[in-house]
């Protein structure tokens, strides 16, 4: 990447960097979650082919305990995205209306306030003038 793109990534990510540091750590959760998932459910089928001696029922509450953590994790990581997602596009757009505004008032500052309020300077009668 070069340097401007990675200036305007860090720039537009100002109020976003600790959800994306917080998305980042659900998603690394969520892998270690779902390793340790699959490693559970290789228990629960050696207990119940006879492999592996242990606990059905505990091994069995520890899968479902994971899958449920499996979901909570997508879901964090769901609404964390969704949430960045509409807070960086509203702060990209406040930017550039802000900056549009701005442009047009500073624009509009180099004309006397006569000329705002008549600009077709002459052109239009007075009232006073009685048709």
């Amino acid at each position: 990447m070069k340097t401007e793109q990675i200036k305007y990534i860090w720039e537009v990510s100002h109020g976003q960097r600790g959800r994306i540091l917080l998305s980042c750590l659900t998603g690394i959760i969520g892998v270690a979650v779902s390793l340790a998932f699959i490693y559970a459910s290789k228990v629960v089928i050696d207990i119940a082919t006879g492999a592996a001696i242990g606990s059905l029922t505990n091994a069995a509450i520890l899968t479902i305990a994971l899958l449920i953590a499996q979901l909570l994790c997508g879901a964090v990581d769901t609404w964390l995205s969704a949430r960045m997602q509409v807070e960086t596009g509203n702060a990209l757009r406040h930017r550039l209306f802000s900056r549009l505004l701005q442009s047009r008032w500073n624009e509009l500052e180099r004309f006397h306030t006569g000329d705002i309020v008549k600009p077709g300077g002459n052109k239009i009668p007075p009232l006073s003038w009685g048709y």
